[in-house]
């Protein structure tokens, strides 16, 4: 029998293990991390008006990679997972705005 058969029992029992509670946890748990952990720099940059230490060009990868990873949670139907990606998104959206409110020396061409 092939393992992507959908009437396995291997294939029953995985799904089963991968909706357990701690499963559950470890996800809330990871995407309660990851969106905390971006809000001190958004704090410091916005607080200090200096955006200097945003390298622009990461912080636009992360922005996109949070958007994908936003419709991705849409298409499994994971509200915490949609919640931990727009959080993130919002906090990126808003250092690409210091890069403008805060221009390094007054000049955007140092970013």
């Amino acid at each position: 029998m092939p393992l992507y058969a959908s009437n396995s029992t291997a294939t029953t029992e995985a799904c089963a293990k991968e909706n357990s509670g701690w499963s559950n946890i470890a996800g809330i748990s990871a995407g309660v991390i990851t969106a905390v952990a971006n809000s001190p720099f958004v704090y410091r940059v916005y607080s200090t008006k200096d955006a200097s230490p945003i390298f622009l060009p990461t912080v636009s990868l992360f922005t996109v990679a949070s958007l994908i990873w936003a419709g991705y949670s849409v298409m499994k139907s994971d509200v915490f997972m949609l919640a931990t990606n727009v959080f993130l998104f919002a906090s990126n959206v808003a250092l690409i705005a210091a890069t403008y409110l805060y221009p390094v020396n007054g000049d955007y061409t140092a970013l």
